[in-house]
């Protein structure tokens, strides 16, 4: 049986449960803790979705003329 690690299932995922894992995905993504937040409980933890979702925001906001 193949069992995956906590350490590697962690990396793909977004916690911003403790102080020093907030700032480190702040400064990762560029974005405020409510940013994250907001874009966790819309497309879950997943560090690739999250990325995505803010991303999609920035180019959004970025593309208004």
């Amino acid at each position: 049986m193949v069992t995956t690690s906590p350490t590697k299932r962690a990396r793909n995922r977004v916690d911003i449960s403790s102080k020093e894992l907030a700032r480190h995905w702040c400064r990762r993504l560029k974005k405020s803790k409510p940013e994250i937040e907001a874009a966790i409980a819309k497309v879950g933890d997943n560090a690739e979705t999250v990325m995505k979702e803010l991303g999609a925001k920035r180019d959004a906001a970025t593309t208004i003329v």
